[in-house]
């Protein structure tokens, strides 16, 4: 699910951009090829037209293996403890409604964790 977010290219130009924050490669397996070849929620600045990764949180999940986890950027892994008890907290009234099969890690911080675990 593609939702617009404010983003900063690397020369700090800010710009709204559309951007994956639920990736189901389930359903739209194309996603993983993209996370695979560094090519998932690339964004293009219309200033100084360069291109790069907006590194915004997302939740990856492929339900013919059971995993779901939520992948947020290097920068945030001082609060990982913060963000996960966000994350159980959700998941207790989730799978208070729905049942899940889940199985590894519920958190990953970067890219390069999620493609070392999809690989």
């Amino acid at each position: 699910m593609k939702r617009d977010v404010r983003v900063a290219c690397p020369n700090g130009h800010t710009f709204d951009a559309s951007v994956h924050r639920s990736a189901n490669v389930t359903t739209a397996p194309h996603l993983r090829a993209e996370i695979m070849d560094g090519s998932f929620n690339l964004t293009t600045c219309p200033v100084c037209q360069i291109e790069s990764y907006a590194d915004v949180p997302f939740l990856y999940h492929d339900t013919t293996v059971s995993l779901r986890v939520w992948v947020y950027p290097e920068r945030d892994r001082h609060a990982a403890e913060e963000i996960r008890t966000k994350i159980r907290q959700a998941a207790a009234i989730v799978e208070s409604v729905l049942p899940t099969d889940r199985r590894g890690p519920e958190l990953l911080f970067g890219l390069e964790e999620l493609r070392a675990l999809i690989n």
